[in-house]
This record gives C-alpha cells, structure tokens and sequence, in this order.
C-alpha cells in the first residue's frame, strides 16, 4: 500500500491509499461508510522511515490504522507545508486504472469511498 497526496483545484486536500488487491480496497473499511455523517480524523504515525495513518472516527468502532506505507517524502513534506492540520480533507482508496489514480467503490451500494476529514496530526516518535 502507498499513501498518496494531491493538491487538487478548488478542491478540498486529498489523502489516498493506494492497492494492489482491487478486492481489498473495496471491501476494507465498508463498515465506515455505513456511517452516514460521522466525523473522521488522521493521524500520521511517523517512526523513523516508517509512516502509519490511523484513520479515527467519532465512533469507537470507527478506527483503522494501514501500517507501513510506501510514500514519497518529498511530496509528503510539500503537501504539510500546503496543509494546515486543521484543514478538512477528502481521504479514499485508490487504485491504478490506466495509469490514473482511480477512487474505488464499494461492493454492497458500489459507492465511491470518500471520507471527509475533519483534521489531521502527527505522531513524530
């Protein structure tokens, strides 16, 4: 899995996974979209070269961490420097479509996964 980060105009920041298993990244998390409404924040667990996001609801049960991310530092500290942590963002799974990020959708309502984020934080250890 990679962790990616756009930009994108007139548009909210964005925070992707990025899979390899079409499988995974439409059926992990379902139960997150079951939650109409319900406030999400990240948080970046950076422990020496290794990066985690934790993906925080405001229901208990609306927790997930994707461990050991693939991600280009360059454009990650670029995309912290845009990005303020309390600036909401889009977050979704990915996946490569003809050489495009493509957001994926789920099985059961074949919904696009977007969350919305109200912020975000880090964990520097």
């Amino acid at each position: 899995m990679e962790l990616i980060f756009k930009l994108p105009k007139d548009k909210p920041p964005f925070l992707g996974i990025l899979f390899d298993n079409v499988h995974i990244a439409c059926t992990l998390n379902q139960e997150l979209l079951d939650q109409e409404g319900a406030e999400f924040n990240v948080m970046f667990d950076l422990l020496a070269n290794n990066l985690s996001l934790r993906l925080i609801g405001n229901n208990p049960s609306s927790f997930y961490i994707y461990h050991d991310l693939k991600y280009d530092k360059d454009k990650f500290k670029q995309w912290l420097h845009y990005v303020k942590p309390d600036t909401r963002l889009n977050f979704s799974h990915l996946l490569m479509v003809k050489e495009r990020h493509t957001v994926v959708t789920t099985i059961r309502e074949r919904k696009l996964f977007i969350l919305k984020i109200e912020s975000y934080f880090m964990l520097v250890q």
